[in-house]
């Protein structure tokens, strides 16, 4: 809300920096960055839905917190809210649920401590009860480790994961092929990035799914532009 004309200038200035997470969510919203679909918050307690399945007040909240830049990596829209919503979550170990737990180690991503995630989405691994559960672990986990530079932790779970997701649930394939691609990039292997992305293009052109689709482009005009390819 913006201070009336009769406030006074410190009460202008405290609006203003109340108003800031707002102003930032405009301009993810409409910049170089995508936020997840926003969506009416549920009560503390009760449970959302994504894709048919119960999603926790927290695991949404956390969601909503986090977009995708155009390079394809996740940040934090409201850092200190999104730190205190994962440390609210971790303090319920080990009663955590796997997807929460999962979750939890995203937010950390996004919030850049890479260590606390790498030990958090390990977990997400272990206490997988799916393979779906375990492969979506092992590409955070990856990510976990590419964010910093540690490309050949990262490059050994994205590999599991696509090993997994083909023998045993093939519709996550173009999912891990999709962070597979984004790690060559960022391994300077970029013939390869584009073969792995066009592959993922084929198989999400072939689901439909719009967004998809362009999340695939973005990465893939970025491999051929490494290459020196025509970019989409």
């Amino acid at each position: 809300m913006s201070p009336s004309t009769a406030a006074s200038t410190s009460t202008r200035g405290s609006s203003s920096t109340s108003a800031e997470p707002q102003r930032l969510r405009s301009a993810l919203a409409t910049g170089p960055f995508r936020l997840y679909p926003r969506l009416r918050p549920p009560r503390r307690g009760s449970t959302a839905r994504k894709g048919g399945r119960a999603l926790s007040a927290e695991r949404h909240q956390i969601a909503e917190l986090i977009a995708t830049g155009k390079d394809g990596r996740m940040y934090a829209t409201e850092p200190d809210r999104l730190r205190r919503l994962v440390h609210f979550e971790l303090a319920r170990e080990p009663r955590l649920p796997q997807p929460e737990l999962r979750q939890a180690g995203v937010g950390l991503i996004a919030l850049g401590d890479f260590a606390a995630a790498q030990k958090v989405l390990a977990a997400a691994v272990d206490r997988a009860e799916t393979p779906q559960q375990q492969v979506a672990a092992l590409v955070n986990l990856g990510d976990a480790h590419r964010y910093p530079g540690r490309l050949d932790a990262a490059e050994a779970h994205y590999r599991r994961a696509i090993e997994l997701a083909r023998t045993r649930c093939p519709d996550y394939v173009h999912y891990t092929l999709q962070h597979y691609g984004k790690h060559l990039i960022d391994a300077r292997r970029p013939h390869l990035a584009v073969d792995v992305l066009t592959e993922v293009l084929e198989i999400r052109e072939r689901i439909g799914d719009p967004a998809l689709i362009a999340s695939t482009q973005d990465a893939l005009s970025v491999a051929r532009a490494a290459v020196g390819q025509r970019t989409i």
